[in-house]
């Protein structure tokens, strides 16, 4: 069987997986938040939330992926923003995109917010992933 880890870029077999295989990473995300790897859930999170979009489910989707969303605390986003952990914000933006997809803008954009204090300490000002983050909530608001 293939590996079912994220790379950098996200990708993964998951993208033409069979729903066996996307459950693996639903009970290893269930796993994550049991014990309390906030982080770890988000990597894994962020490839099945990518999963679902690609399969234009994002109901589906959002069940297990808001599991992981409402546990990213301030603390958590401390602690990716120590450590550089780009992955922490990679998953907020995907889905924050996924709520502003659904028409839900407001939660959108405060998840938004966290993607942006995120990316600031990872990247800095001046990368382009910073900067495009305060353009997505304005774009989102009025998409909506």
């Amino acid at each position: 069987m293939p590996s079912l880890r994220p790379t950098h870029k996200g990708t993964s077999p998951i993208a033409g997986a069979t729903e066996l295989n996307y459950r693996y990473i639903e009970e290893t995300i269930r796993h994550a938040l049991e014990v309390d790897n906030i982080r770890g859930a988000c990597k894994h999170a962020a490839v099945l939330r990518k999963y679902f979009d690609r399969m234009v489910l994002y109901r589906q989707g959002r069940v297990i992926v808001e599991k992981v969303a409402f546990r990213v605390s301030d603390a958590v986003i401390y602690k990716a923003r120590a450590s550089k952990d780009w992955m922490v914000g990679s998953f907020l933006h995907g889905y924050a995109r996924s709520l502003c997809k659904l028409g839900e803008a407001r939660q959108a954009i405060a998840f938004h917010e966290k993607v942006i204090a995120v990316y600031l300490e990872v990247y800095g000002e001046r990368h382009p992933l910073s900067s495009m983050m305060y353009c997505i909530p304005f774009k989102c608001a009025t998409s909506s």
